[in-house]
Order: structure tokens, then C-alpha cells, then sequence
């Protein structure tokens, strides 16, 4: 794995993360029938009627039973822990989910044997088109790096956009972005700009927040979060699954002729 964007995994820390990833995207319903036969022995299958956005599963022995698409994760995911797979069970399963290849090995930390997945990052070049700005949740807390790069940059205009907001009765602090005028988070970032071409940019890119920084993270989460470099991957994901068309890829079809160029 030289050369390769690796992070380093325990077997639990593995296993949250598969659970996030069955919670964060579209239900992936390939993906979830190949798991579910796999660690389980049974059958699976997706529902070809896209009234029925499901798959069927089938526990050996048992009978044929229709999962709906929001709930399959889940069930897969239950289904994962279940089966306690070996270690080597699991690198396969992690192989499937995250969309490279995965080594067991000892952390860098001394943590013991845990799993070294390869996130692709390495070929990954950002084309600051901004898009990722408009599609992804900009309301997280920054870092104490973020600070301080503000402040040795003297931007006292950005840190006037981080504040303290009350959400669920908890006051959550130092948040990205919160409105100076109203004290309220900001329906959308407030550093886009809109370039002469009709396409977007960052407007503080070279000293963004480390959130921004650390995305994509991985190849898979790039394509399944609307990162413009892999359009054409997240296509051909969704293809599997049976999703013909997402509004957003409406958008993007719409668009071929010319107006994905803005964005480039």
C-alpha cells in the first residue's frame, strides 16, 4: 500500500463506521444484498419493481421477507454484527462497503491488529467548483486550527461567522456559520462566490475550516456526495441499485450539454 491515502481502523471503530456509512447515503440496496447473502448464508435480493423500493432476504431456513429500502441498512448491519465474522471476514465485508482495498495490520499507535483501508485520496484534485458547499451540511463546530488561522491571517470577518447556537435544549459551540446580524446558522455558506462564468468557488479556500479541508475523505463519499470529479462514478454506483433517477441526477442530465462546464 505505498503511495496510498490509508486510515487505520480498529475492529470496533470499523464496524461504527460501516454503520454510518449504511445511514449516511441513499440506501444502497446492491450493496446490502450482496452483504446480506454473504455473512448470513441466506438469500437477497433487490425488489425489480421500482414501486417497491425494497429488497427481499431470505435467513436460511426461512422464508422469503420484503425489507423496505429505508430499513435494509439496518437490517444488513444487524446482520454483520451477528454473524461475528473472523477478521478476515470482516476485511472482505470493508473491501465491499468502501470501494477499496483493505489490509489487516497493526496501528501506528500500538493499538493491535485492526484494518488499513485504502481511500483513494491520493489521485483526488480538488476543482474548487463549490458545488460540495450547496450539498453538503455546513453546521459543525471548528477547530482550534481554525482559529488560529484565522487569526494569523487577521480574517476577523470569518470568526464573526462563528458562534454559539442552542439546538435540542444544548448549547453547541463555536459553530460553522452563524449569522452575526441574527444570531441564527446560516441558511447557506456565506464564503461562495459566484465566478463571471456563472459557476462557484470558495471564497476563503486556502484557509478554509478543516472540514472542509478533510472532504472528501474517500473516493466513495466524493461520489455519493455530489463531488463534480465523480459524477460519472456515482452514475454507475446507482446503476446497481436500480435508481434510474435521483433529482439530482435530473439536474446533472439536464445540464450535459454546456452547463456542467460552468462548474469546472
Amino acid at each position: 500500500m505505498s503511495g496510498k491515502d490509508l486510515i487505520f481502523l480498529t475492529r470496533s471503530e470499523l464496524l461504527d463506521a460501516i454503520r454510518i456509512d449504511f445511514e449516511q447515503y441513499m440506501p444502497q440496496l446492491h450493496l446490502y444484498t450482496e452483504l446480506y447473502t454473504g455473512v448470513t448464508g441466506g438469500a437477497a435480493r433487490i425488489d425489480p419493481d421500482p414501486e417497491d423500493f425494497g429488497i427481499w432476504v431470505v435467513p436460511e431456513g426461512g422464508l422469503e421477507t420484503f425489507v423496505p429500502a429505508d430499513e435494509a441498512g439496518e437490517l444488513v448491519y444487524a446482520a454483520i454484527v451477528e454473524a461475528e465474522l473472523s477478521a478476515e471476514e470482516l476485511r472482505g465485508v470493508a473491501e465491499k462497503v468502501f470501494w477499496g482495498n483493505v489490509e489487516l495490520g497493526d496501528g501506528p499507535d500500538g493499538e493491535g491488529e485492526g484494518y488499513w483501508i485504502e481511500t483513494g485520496m491520493e489521485k483526488f484534485v480538488c476543482r474548487e467548483c463549490g458545488i460540495c458547499c450547496f450539498t453538503l451540511d455546513h453546521h459543525c463546530s471548528c477547530t482550534d486550527a481554525d482559529i488560529e488561522r484565522w487569526r494569523e491571517h487577521g480574517r476577523e470577518d470569518i470568526l464573526a461567522w462563528v458562534g454559539d447556537v442552542e439546538q435540542d435544549g444544548e448549547l453547541l459551540k463555536r459553530r460553522l456559520w452563524v449569522n452575526p446580524k441574527t444570531g441564527l446558522p446560516a441558511e447557506t455558506c456565506p464564503w461562495i462566490e459566484e465566478r463571471a462564468d456563472g459557476g462557484f468557488s470558495c471564497g476563503i479556500h486556502y484557509i478554509k475550516p478543516d472540514v472542509c479541508r478533510e472532504y472528501p475523505g474517500s473516493i466513495k463519499h466524493a461520489a455519493l456526495t455530489g463531488c463534480v470529479s465523480y459524477r460519472e462514478l456515482e452514475r454507475e454506483y446507482r446503476k446497481k441499485d436500480l435508481v434510474y433517477a435521483t433529482e439530482k441526477d435530473e439536474g446533472v442530465n439536464a445540464d450535459e450539454s454546456g452547463g456542467e462546464e460552468k462548474l469546472k
